[in-house]
C-alpha cells in the first residue's frame, strides 16, 4: 500500500469517526433554519444581483445586494424562501425567529409585509403551494423604529418618515403554524399609501422599493407554563383568573406581588441538548400608576415547594397547605439566583407586545435545574419578584400575559431552550479530526 493510500485511509476514518459523532448526537433543543441559496423565488423579476436568491445567506452571486422590486412598486410582489430541506420542528412548541436586514441603499426598507410558510413540495412563486400566514408575537427593529402588528398577521412600520433609518434589522418571533416539515417561508408585501415614503408601495423610500439584504430563520423550542400571582396586601386572595394577566413587582414592604409559575418538564425528551434556558413573557399592558422612572432587577428562582394555581394565595401553597414563610418558600442566597431581567417601567421604553428575556445567571444553575426535572419527568416551579421594589415607597410593576390571558395567542410564559452554537463548530470539529488524522498518518509514515 503507498503512503499516499495509506494517508487517505487515516482521512476517511477520522472523517467516518466525526460523521458518526455528528449523526448520534442528541436533537438538538433550537437550530437555524437553512435557507436554499439557489431556489429562491420571486414574484418581480429584475437581475441577479436583486433577486431573492440574493438574500440568503451562502449565496455565491457576485455583487449580490438582496431582492428588490424596483419597477414592480404598484404590483404588491412577494418572494418564496424554500429551505434547504423539510424542517421538522419534533414534539414540543416551536417559536420562529426571523431577522430580516436591510443595509442596501438608504431608506430601502420594507415597510408592510406578512410571513407565511408551507409544507408543500418543492415551494416557488408559481408553484400553487397552499401558505399559512404566521403570527406575530413580537416584533423590534434594531434603530428603534416602530412597528406594529395589523389584522392579526400583517407586520407595518408606524413611524413618521422623519424617523426612517439609513439601514434597518427587524427581528420578528412567530408562533408555532401547527405545520410538520416546513418546507418554505415567503414574504408578502402590501401596498399601503400611508407608510411614511408616500409612494403607495410597500416601501419605505420615496418610490416605495426596498432591498432585503439577508433573510434568516431560526426556530426556537420552548414550554408554555401555568402562571398566577400572590400579594402581601391580600394574603388570602387567589388571582389565578385576574384579567392584568401576570403582575410582578411591588410599592415598598406593604404591598409586594410576586409571580408564580409552572412548567411540566415530563413531555421534553430526555436526550434534549441545549445549552442553556431562559424564560420569555410578553407585556401585556402598561403600569396605569405611572412606575418609578428607575431600572430594576427582577429575579427568577426555583420553589422549594409546589403550589396549586388556582388556590396559592401569599399565605398558602395550596387550600390548607400554607407555605413554610409566607409569600413563597424560596432561597435568596446568590448561588440559587437562576436568572434576572433588567428593565425600566416608568420611562415609556416598553410596549405592550415587547418580549421579555429573562436570562440565566453564570454557573449554569438554570440550566442543571431543568435538565434534572427533564431527567426525573417532574414539574418545575418557580417565583418571580423584584427585590428592589419591595423596599422603600417607589412603584414598579410588570403587567405581563399569563396562561390566562396569553395562552391561545401564544403569549403566556415560556421556558426557552436556547440554541447551542450553529453547526459550524460541528463543521470545524470535523475539519479539525480529519487534520489530525492525516497528520498522524504522515508522522507514522515518516518515523
Amino acid at each position: 500500500m503507498t503512503r499516499s493510500s495509506q494517508r487517505v485511509r487515516l482521512f476517511s476514518f477520522g472523517l467516518l469517526i466525526g460523521l458518526t459523532v455528528w449523526a448520534a448526537r442528541p436533537a438538538e433543543a433550537a437550530v437555524a433554519i437553512p435557507l436554499s441559496p439557489t431556489t429562491a423565488t420571486q414574484s418581480n423579476v429584475i437581475s441577479e444581483t436583486l433577486s431573492a436568491n440574493a438574500s440568503v445567506a451562502g449565496n455565491t452571486i457576485v455583487g449580490e445586494r438582496g431582492w428588490a422590486i424596483s419597477g414592480a412598486v404598484g404590483t404588491a410582489p412577494f418572494a418564496v424562501f424554500p429551505t434547504m430541506s423539510p424542517y421538522d420542528s419534533g414534539p414540543l412548541n416551536t417559536d420562529y425567529v426571523f431577522t430580516l436586514d436591510f443595509d442596501d441603499v438608504p431608506k430601502l426598507i420594507l415597510g408592510k409585509f406578512q410571513l407565511e410558510a408551507t409544507s408543500d413540495a418543492n415551494p416557488t412563486v408559481s408553484s400553487g403551494a397552499t401558505w399559512t400566514a404566521l403570527t406575530p408575537l413580537s416584533v423590534a427593529s434594531a434603530t428603534g423604529s416602530s412597528l406594529s402588528i395589523v389584522d392579526g398577521t400583517v407586520i407595518k412600520y408606524t413611524s413618521d418618515t422623519a424617523a426612517i433609518p439609513d439601514n434597518d434589522k427587524y427581528t420578528i418571533v412567530v408562533g408555532d403554524p401547527g405545520l410538520s416539515n416546513i418546507t418554505g417561508f415567503r414574504v408578502t408585501t402590501f401596498n399601503d399609501v400611508d407608510l411614511p415614503g408616500g409612494s403607495g408601495g410597500p416601501g419605505l423610500s420615496d418610490n416605495g422599493n426596498f432591498v432585503l439584504s439577508e433573510i434568516n430563520a431560526q426556530s426556537q423550542m420552548n414550554i408554555t407554563g401555568n402562571a398566577t400571582f400572590i400579594r402581601s396586601d391580600l394574603v388570602d386572595t387567589n388571582y389565578d383568573t385576574d384579567s392584568h394577566g401576570l403582575i410582578i413587582g411591588g410599592e415598598g414592604p406593604d404591598k409586594r406581588i410576586r409571580g408564580l409559575l409552572s412548567f411540566d418538564l415530563s413531555q421534553v425528551p430526555d436526550d434534549m441538548d441545549f445549552a442553556d434556558v431562559q424564560l420569555d413573557m410578553f407585556i401585556k399592558t402598561l403600569d396605569g400608576s405611572a412606575s418609578a422612572d428607575r431600572d430594576v432587577t427582577w429575579e427568577v428562582r426555583a420553589l422549594a415547594s409546589s403550589f396549586v394555581e388556582d388556590e396559592a394565595t401569599w399565605n398558602n401553597a395550596a387550600q390548607s397547605q400554607p407555605w413554610n414563610a409566607a409569600g413563597g418558600d424560596f432561597n435568596t442566597d446568590a448561588a440559587d439566583l437562576l436568572a434576572t431581567l433588567t428593565v425600566n417601567t416608568g420611562n415609556g421604553s416598553i410596549n405592550p407586545g415587547d418580549l421579555l428575556s429573562f436570562q440565566s445567571t453564570s454557573g449554569g444553575a438554570f440550566k442543571n435545574l431543568v435538565a434534572d426535572a427533564i431527567a426525573n419527568d417532574e414539574t418545575l416551579y418557580l417565583v418571580v419578584y423584584a427585590p428592589e421594589a419591595e423596599v422603600g415607597s417607589q412603584r414598579n410593576f410588570l403587567f405581563v400575559h399569563s396562561d390566562d390571558t396569553g395562552a391561545a395567542l401564544g403569549l403566556a410564559p415560556k421556558l426557552v431552550f436556547v440554541v447551542p452554537e450553529p453547526a459550524t463548530w460541528v463543521l470545524l470539529a470535523l475539519g479539525t479530526v480529519c487534520l489530525v488524522a492525516t497528520r498522524f498518518g504522515r508522522q507514522r509514515l515518516t518515523a
